[in-house]
């Protein structure tokens, strides 16, 4: 799929002579007609879309931000996108390109259903650069140009799409053209990756997702002047998972021994216990906020360092792992004991033993989805 996608990436610009940039933007391999961006397969979510079985259209999106493909025309994250972009709410729109089909209905069509999509994961503001020939098209669907240079004689212009509006304005176009018949785009993420390769992807995004929820626990700690939302507690997991979930469909389509399904197994259970701690971190998290005072602090930190030893235990050996959750084990009934205590000894707004039976359910929770987590018998 990834081949597939990077001819037809060729096919959509190869004939594109005015536009002198792209020929250093992007990294072509001209004697074998594929093309691709320079940002890194993983930081990409990748989309196509099948007409009459054939592949005819794609988007490449920058969903993680570590490098800026817009960064080498001079732009940078403009500031007032800057806390939504730590929130992991703004990608970057590298390529766009239509095969065959280049009608306005067309195009507004495949433009349509890639925001709507956007707007599903979780992202609320996307960027990207545009020449001056295509300017007027993207301010037609809600562009907004941000910045401007002037590179080698050419002017490419940095523009901003606030996804929230984007679905009025591709309504106006929709009335205004007569829309094709379409399949919808297919999703397509790091198109098929090898199955030793996804696996590798999968943890190592599991253990971003741990560090995140770290950050989330900071908040409510009250270390960081962020605040804690919903919007936070929903963003902060989900649209990764689903991209784990994409890559587990890919993994599973490839398996072919016994070993390689048994890895799917596991993967996929781990996301499973992932939900589950992800609720309960929010759950400490929101009653923390609700409920200040030296009793929670200690519970938050009990949860911070069981978070932390999850990071520790995740990039070593089995037999470390199991030596690590079984001291978790250990460590839990003192430690509920402790925030029990503490809670008792609390002179001033003290939480009502409701609020404690519930922080001390939450906690207990993380502990046994920490053991499945790494495979160990839930207690």
């Amino acid at each position: 799929m990834r081949e597939s996608f990077e001819r037809l990436f060729y096919r959509g610009f190869a004939h594109v002579t005015h536009n002198r940039l792209i020929r250093t933007l992007w990294d072509w391999d001209i004697p074998g007609e594929r093309l691709r961006t320079r940002v890194p397969y993983e930081d990409q979510a990748l989309w196509g879309r099948f007409t009459n079985d054939r592949f005819d259209a794609g988007a490449a999106v920058n969903v993680r931000l570590n490098q800026l493909q817009s960064g080498a025309f001079g732009f940078t994250m403009p500031l007032e996108l800057t806390p939504q972009a730590a929130q992991g709410r703004v990608c970057e729109f590298m390529a766009f390109f239509v095969v065959d089909d280049n009608s306005l209905s067309g195009l507004f069509a495949f433009w349509n259903d890639v925001f709507e999509a956007l707007r599903e994961e979780g992202f609320t503001h996307t960027v990207g650069t545009t020449a001056p020939k295509i300017l007027p098209l993207y301010r037609r669907i809600g562009a907004i140009p941000i910045d401007e240079a002037v590179i080698e004689g050419e002017t490419r212009y940095f523009i901003h799409f606030d996804l929230s509006r984007t679905s009025r304005w591709m309504k106006r176009e929709a009335s205004s053209l007569a829309a094709p018949e379409l399949s919808e785009p297919v999703y397509l993420v790091s198109p098929t990756p090898a199955p030793g390769e996804a696996l590798a992807l999968v943890d190592q995004e599991l253990g971003v997702q741990l560090a995140r929820l770290l950050v989330v626990l900071n908040i409510a700690r009250g270390e960081s002047d962020e605040g804690y939302s919903l919007g936070v507690r929903t963003r902060c997991a989900a649209r990764i998972r689903q991209l784990l979930q994409k890559y587990l469909a890919h993994i599973a389509a490839a398996s072919k021994t016994p070993e390689q399904t048994a890895a799917v197994v596991r993967r996929e259970r781990q996301l499973v216990a992932f939900d589950a701690l992800t609720e309960s971190v929010h759950g400490f998290a929101s009653l923390a906020c609700a409920h200040p005072g030296r009793m929670t602090d200690t519970l938050i930190e009990s949860l911070d360092v069981l978070l932390l030893t999850a990071l520790r235990a995740w990039d070593q050996e089995e037999g470390e792992q199991e030596t690590l959750v079984a001291v978790t084990r250990e460590d839990r009934a003192p430690m509920l004991a402790k925030l029990r205590e503490n809670a008792r000894r609390e002179a001033l707004g003290a939480p009502s033993e409701a609020v404690l039976a519930e922080l001390a359910d939450h906690f207990a929770q993380a502990v046994r989805v920490l053991h499945r987590l790494f495979g160990s018998d839930p207690l």
